[in-house]
């Protein structure tokens, strides 16, 4: 009968928790919109979120970001970036920045096309061998030039950047980047 009880109490023991939570404290009632507020943030006295467990890191890590104060200057650095963050002159050079991008880009390839048309010098140094026959130039690039040119304005000096823009744009990087990969898989593949 011993051994009985003294399994059954072993069993009890190990199922009790390491932590006893005591249910949290009925809060004050308080009127209006500090009740509100009060009741809807977890934290000390305060029920926790659905999924998130009392003694966890995330709540923990939660409670001393929510409890810190910060004075230096990295502090003021974090705060003034918060706030440029969604300005309307953070977004603008964001804009210009990225348009500026495309820009290069048109500008680039109509330079090589210029510089092919005008030197034969440059279009023979296209050769891999000297008994090969100097190229033909290439086409004018009329991608750049007539899609990637007007979506690069529009997306910089509308006041909102139209959709047909942002898809021109995006086309072309998932096309050029694309493009660059299969190239280089094809090297490898082909050349080892």
């Amino acid at each position: 009968m011993q051994d009985t009880s003294s399994a059954h109490d072993q069993a009890q023991e190990i199922s009790k928790p390491l932590v006893a939570l005591a249910p949290p404290p009925l809060a004050a009632k308080q009127p209006g919109a500090a009740a509100a507020s009060a009741a809807a943030a977890p934290g000390p006295g305060r029920p926790l979120p659905v999924g998130r467990m009392p003694l966890s890191i995330q709540v923990a890590a939660d409670e001393a970001r929510a409890h810190a104060t910060g004075t230096g200057a990295g502090a003021r650095a974090t705060a003034w970036l918060r706030g440029a963050a969604g300005s309307r002159v953070a977004l603008a050079l964001a804009r210009i920045l990225t348009a500026s991008y495309f820009f290069n880009v048109a500008f680039t390839s109509v330079e090589t096309w210029w510089t092919f048309k005008n030197d034969p010098r440059q279009l023979a140094s296209l050769r891999r061998w000297a008994s090969d026959p100097v190229p033909q130039p290439p086409p004018f690039p009329w991608l750049h030039a007539a899609g990637l040119l007007p979506a690069a304005l529009a997306a910089a000096l509308w006041p909102r950047p139209p959709v047909w823009a942002a898809a021109v744009l995006l086309a072309f990087t998932v096309w050029e980047d694309g493009w660059i990969t299969l190239r280089q898989a094809r090297a490898v593949l082909l050349h080892g």
